[in-house]
This record gives structure tokens, C-alpha cells and sequence, in this order.
């Protein structure tokens, strides 16, 4: 995204202000009661919303629970 930013506007501004922007969106969402909706995948360390809930805002990790809601791929392994 970063590099079709460059091609696209010649800096990094819109990059930066989606960023920006992708601080303040919630990691989640709840559906109807029913359908937890996240970008990446669920994380072995949440066990409930409440969890989702108190996880702190800050740059994504590299690794832990916040991680693996916003960018876990889909793994051929069964369980945890």
C-alpha cells in the first residue's frame, strides 16, 4: 500500500493519513449478536470480547494478540 501510495500521489502523505486513520477503527465487530468480524484471524491468547475490548490501541505488534486479529492468515493447523 505504501509503495502504490508513492506511485500513485509521489509521497507518503495518503499513507499516512489512512494510517492514521486505521489507529481509531475498532479491531472488531460484533454482527448481530452472533459474528465476530475481525480483518486477520482469531487469537489463541483472546477468550472474550471483554478481552478484545481491553487490548490497547497503539502500533500494531509484530506479534500477540492485537496481531493476530488485524493480519493472521489462514493456517492448515488444527487448534492452537
Amino acid at each position: 500500500f505504501y509503495d502504490e501510495c508513492l506511485r500513485k500521489y509521489g509521497n507518503a502523505n495518503v499513507w499516512k493519513l489512512f494510517t492514521d486513520l486505521f489507529d481509531c477503527l475498532p479491531l472488531g465487530a460484533l454482527v448481530d449478536s452472533q459474528i465476530f468480524c475481525v480483518h486477520g484471524g482469531l487469537s489463541p491468547s483472546v477468550d472474550s470480547l471483554d478481552q478484545v475490548q481491553q487490548l490497547p490501541r497503539e502500533e500494531v505488534p509484530h506479534e500477540g494478540p492485537m496481531c493476530d486479529l488485524l493480519w493472521s492468515d489462514p493456517d492448515e493447523r488444527s487448534g492452537w
